[in-house]
């Protein structure tokens, strides 16, 4: 019997993570590149429109949502414990949003990856307006 060949020790480490300054500094300098032809093919109002809708009008309206929810709650009399309970169930899409990602990218349905869930999650939805508008919380 003769030994199997030696194998390359290979490191484990992040695709495409830098190994040295000069990696990194490249990286930059495509970004900073890559920024330029968004700017050039789109314009810098649309692209600071997009970042203001993105990221600042989102938080605002996202700060005011969960600001004003301890409110309406506490004049439907619902008590505290039940009301982190409530707050805990509203933030679960978005702590899930990784494995949700991955779940409908690994696992298409008839061919389509995104479609299907989006349609699954909206009836989903729609199903839990109608037993919220039909009866008390």
């Amino acid at each position: 019997m003769s030994n199997p060949s030696p194998r390359a020790v290979v490191t484990p480490r992040a695709v495409g993570t830098p190994r040295t300054a000069e990696e990194l500094a490249a990286r930059n300098e495509n970004l900073v590149e890559w920024y330029q032809g968004l700017e050039k093919s789109y314009g810098r109002e649309l692209l600071i429109m997009l970042i203001c809708a993105q990221w600042f009008l989102k938080g605002l309206v996202l700060g005011w949502l969960y600001s004003s929810i301890d409110w309406v709650f506490r004049d439907l009399g619902v008590p505290g414990p039940r009301l982190q309970i409530y707050k805990t169930v509203t933030q679960l899409p978005f702590a899930l949003k990784p494995i949700i990602g991955l779940t409908t990218d690994t696992m298409p349905i008839m061919g389509y990856r995104r479609n299907p869930y989006i349609f699954i999650v909206t009836v989903i939805a729609v199903c839990g307006m109608v037993v919220l508008g039909g009866g008390k919380v």
